[in-house]
């Protein structure tokens, strides 16, 4: 954990410490104490003098695979010199490493990135690397050589022996998460969006769920903390909640304003240990929900499929889909921050879109639903069309404090790129990355 003294954060451990709010002095002075201590690497321990992709991705993916550990980066071998390693200058250096690590490791480790200067060496910092070790089997996509794991304190090939202790690993992970529950299965059961079956009816009509039908097509983005917390349910929390989403989305409290409130209709239910709330926009026949748990786990599902004028509902909307992500990942902060939780936790998002094609126009990307100034240039997703049908895409990532507040943009540009590629968009991540930043939203 991490104690205050005279108001300054002071680091006691690095394997096991909250490093999301510490100065950087801290991390400083930490990275030194543990170098100059005398502890010797080993499973879980590894210092290096300078960051050479090749070299230090195969730690890393050998520390997923095997008990976890920390990477430290621009320590002298003596360790007793700190010259840190250069800094981009175009770019953040926790960045570039974790866009490194996310391009030459699958599937993508749970890792936190964090740095602090080098004082004796300007324009260089130290980074650390702190991996957590997962039940899966962490390959390096460069070289023929893809499993690695730690052997002492080193980093080797997997042996045939170890690769089979890997799989069981792998394996009885597997057999056991089956058997438990899922945090989120509470509000996921039933956790749908749905469509008008006849939309020249009334909004009344349209608004009867005995004439609505449940959707393929949707936008589902789920939070779920590190370690289940416990939360006491009540009004004030629910109320809470429901003013964080009309001020998060705010495309939701336009449509109130300006007039069209008999066209939204509003609902909520409960359970026992959930809470969920529905806005259906009548007019639009656009559907969102948006419920929470006693874990303290988040989630957001709206309809993705639309239509412009009378057109047949086949489009969607890739502005649209990063609005959303935007939103649910603020709301997650919002409440996990008001619960008094800073610590990590999963963000998972599917977007299914069967059929449906993107709306564009000769330049950008362009919005459905949301009243929104965001327009992403279509250079930065290019859809590669394919002679077969891609449906759904997925993504998931570690979210961590900074990756939901000061990190909040690389969050969105990580797992959007994730979901856009398994759609088969080529996306430029640098040209994503520069639209979301100055778009004021973000």
């Amino acid at each position: 954990m991490l104690r205050c003294d005279n108001w300054n954060m002071r680091v006691l451990n690095l394997f096991t410490d909250d490093l999301t709010s510490c100065q950087r002095l801290d991390l400083h002075q930490a990275i030194v104490a543990l170098a100059q201590s005398g502890v010797e690497e080993d499973f879980r321990l590894e210092f290096k003098e300078t960051w050479k992709a090749d070299e230090q991705c195969p730690d890393i993916a050998a520390f997923a695979n095997s008990y976890g550990g920390l990477l430290i980066v621009g320590v002298t071998n003596d360790r007793q010199g700190f010259p840190g390693i250069p800094m981009p200058p175009r770019s953040d250096l926790k960045t570039q490493l974790d866009s490194t690590i996310a391009t030459r490791i699958s599937p993508v480790p749970i890792c936190e990135v964090h740095t602090c200067p080098a004082p004796a060496n300007a324009g260089h910092a130290l980074a650390l690397i702190r991996v957590s070790p997962q039940p899966k089997l962490h390959l390096y996509l460069k070289g023929d050589r893809p499993v690695y794991v730690r052997n002492g304190d080193q980093t080797i090939p997997a042996r045939a022996t170890d690769l089979q202790a890997l799989l069981d690993r792998v394996r009885n992970a597997e057999a056991s998460g089956r058997q438990l529950i899922d945090p989120s299965v509470d509000i996921a059961r039933d956790f749908y969006v749905s469509k008008a079956t006849n939309l020249s009816a009334t909004f009344a009509e349209r608004q009867d769920i005995n004439k609505r039908w449940r959707s393929e097509t949707f936008c589902r983005v789920t939070a779920i903390p590190e370690r289940p917390l416990q939360v006491g349910l009540d009004v004030t929390l629910e109320q809470r909640f429901r003013h964080s989403i009309y001020s998060l989305y705010p495309s939701l409290a336009q449509r109130l304003l300006v007039g069209l409130g008999t066209s939204i209709a509003k609902r909520e239910d409960r359970g026992g240990s959930w809470y969920r709330y529905h806005h259906l926009d009548l007019q639009r026949d656009h559907e969102g929900v948006w419920a929470f748990n006693s874990a303290g786990t988040i989630q957001y599902i709206c309809e993705a499929s639309g239509r412009v004028g009378t057109d047949a509902a086949d489009l969607w909307s890739l502005v649209d889909f990063f609005v959303n992500l935007d939103g649910t990942l603020r709301l997650t902060h919002e409440m996990w921050t008001s619960l008094g939780y800073f610590g990590a936790g999963r963000f998972v998002v599917q977007l299914s879109v069967p059929k449906l094609v993107p709306i564009i126009n000769e330049t950008h990307y362009q919005p459905l639903f949301h009243e929104t100034s965001l327009l992403i240039p279509r250079d930065a997703a290019r859809n590669l069309y394919a002679n077969y049908e891609v449906s759904t895409g997925r993504g998931e990532l570690l979210l961590t404090y900074d990756g939901r507040t000061s990190q909040r943009t690389e969050t969105l540009v990580t797992v959007g790129n994730q979901v856009l590629r398994d759609l088969r968009f080529g996306v430029d991540v640098a040209a994503l990355r520069g639209v979301l930043q100055q778009f004021s939203a973000f």
